[in-house]
């Protein structure tokens, strides 16, 4: 698989536009660029695109697999991603 490596940060630029972009080295690469209005959209590559498309059903599968109470470290990870993907800081 060659998509962009995470971690992927999610960007509010102007208040209309919303950018998800990856760091490499000292460069930020663009994963997807979009305005408020839904029109200007681009994806930097397929495997990108193919992982975006894969977030929600592996979001879902992570939620269902992790235990809240479970002190593990893959429980606790999935509870800080789970977290993080649903805005907390």
């Amino acid at each position: 698989m060659t998509h962009t490596p995470g971690p992927w940060k999610f960007y509010d630029a102007y208040g209309n536009k919303h950018i998800l972009f990856a760091r490499l080295g000292n460069d930020d690469v663009t994963i997807l660029e979009a305005a408020e209005a839904g029109i200007d959209c681009v994806i930097s590559s397929e495997d990108d695109a193919r992982l975006i498309a894969a977030a929600p059903r592996m979001f879902d599968l992570l939620k269902r697999k992790q235990d809240p109470t479970c002190p593990c470290e893959f429980c606790t990870e999935a509870r800080a991603i789970i977290a993080a993907a649903e805005g907390a800081p």
